[in-house]
């Protein structure tokens, strides 16, 4: 597991929940959708606005760490309006991350998976 995460972002967004559905073709052609988990998959997308260099630099440090989302890690500054707890395990998920330089600072975004 790699390092702890506990850099507060500006705000958190919950995405839908996702359910591993099988799509497969029935006798009558019509498509037949199986579930495979009644467990979610929860995905938070991540907004950090109006960051410094050096924070910028911890958060790419941290997804360097961990190799860019292969390993696991503890988000430590869950905000409590996710009434997810305190801490969670999370990884990065692939592909999500976006950073944009602003006039003196940075605007990141990028989200996590919940470890099941």
């Amino acid at each position: 597991m790699g390092a702890a995460f506990g850099v507060t972002p500006t705000w958190v967004y919950p995405r839908e929940p996702v359910y591993p559905v099988i799509i497969t073709a029935s006798e009558n052609f019509k498509k037949d959708y199986q579930l495979l988990d009644d467990n979610s998959q929860d995905i938070y997308d991540l907004h950090f606005d109006g960051i410094s260099d050096a924070v910028r630099n911890t958060i790419a440090a941290h997804r360097a760490g961990v190799s860019g989302g292969y390993d696991n890690f503890v988000w430590t500054s869950v905000p409590s309006y996710l009434n997810a707890g305190t801490t969670m395990t999370v990884r990065y998920v692939r592909g999500s991350y976006n950073e944009e330089p602003r006039a003196r600072s940075w605007e990141i975004n990028f989200a996590f998976e919940k470890d099941v």
